[in-house]
């Protein structure tokens, strides 16, 4: 099958958000487009940056239905890593839980874990997702993160609607020296 011209993309986009579903059928019925039309080079460094950490501890900014987070588990890159997702819209979070949970089963993991955190584990790796419902901006929130070591972060389709040096200078006083950012 041939790629896509770029016009095609945007017809085809144009038509996911038009269409009769809603915004969270929107980001799941993009998925697969965006899958492909990510920097290969680009994931892969992050991966191999990834993969020389031990046990890293990971921000996911504007979560939705957890695609970066699905992502980063389905390419197997550590084996042990924990996840902290944050969205503000509780129904994209509550699909992004169901898929990240079937997800992990049907990679073979043994799968524990309720509304906010998923705890998985298969043959000496483990995954713990935790599931935060809240606006980024909101002070208690950064206070509880700002408590947490996280190694990297990761954003999708996000840096584009927020503030960009509020969101900058949080991430920078988030992140040690030599600590990842990917956003797409």
């Amino acid at each position: 099958m041939p790629r896509p011209k770029p016009l095609d993309f945007w017809i085809v986009s144009l038509l996911i958000v038009y269409g009769d579903g809603g915004f969270r059928e929107c980001l799941e019925a993009k998925f697969a487009i965006d899958s492909e039309s990510l920097n290969r080079k680009t994931q892969a460094h992050f991966a191999a940056s990834l993969a020389k950490m031990k046990n890293p501890i990971l921000l996911d900014l504007g979560t939705g239905t957890a695609a970066m987070i699905r992502r980063i588990i389905e390419a197997d890159i550590v084996p042990s890593l924990v996840i902290y997702g944050v969205e503000v819209n509780r129904d994209l979070l509550e699909t992004g839980r169901r898929e990240v949970f079937e997800l992990l089963k049907h990679k073979g993991f043994t799968v524990r874990g309720g509304d906010q955190v998923i705890n998985a584990s298969a043959n000496k790796r483990e995954v713990e997702v935790h599931l935060v419902t809240g606006d980024i901006f909101d002070g208690k929130l950064r206070g509880m993160l700002e408590r947490i070591e996280f190694n990297g972060a990761t954003t999708h389709a996000f840096m584009d609607m927020v503030p960009l040096d509020s969101m900058l200078h949080f991430l920078h006083r988030m992140l040690p020296k030599g600590g990842l950012f990917y956003s797409t």
